[in-house]
């Protein structure tokens, strides 16, 4: 655990409950609104890649 880092942990458990939000919403009928939403999860992904290579110098 202390390998992943509990920003990592953290933005993966988010990552994971918008899948969930957006899964729910699109077997609830919602399509448009489950893929808006699950959208959201590579955005963040890239967002936190982003930044973590700002902070390690781009290595």
């Amino acid at each position: 655990m202390k390998k992943i880092g509990s920003l990592n942990l953290f933005m993966i458990a988010l990552c994971v409950l918008i899948i969930i939000v957006a899964m729910y919403l699109f077997l609830r009928g919602d399509q448009r609104h489950a893929i808006f939403i699950g959208l959201w999860v590579p955005t963040i992904l890239a967002f936190a890649i982003f930044i973590k290579q700002i902070f390690n110098g781009g290595k």
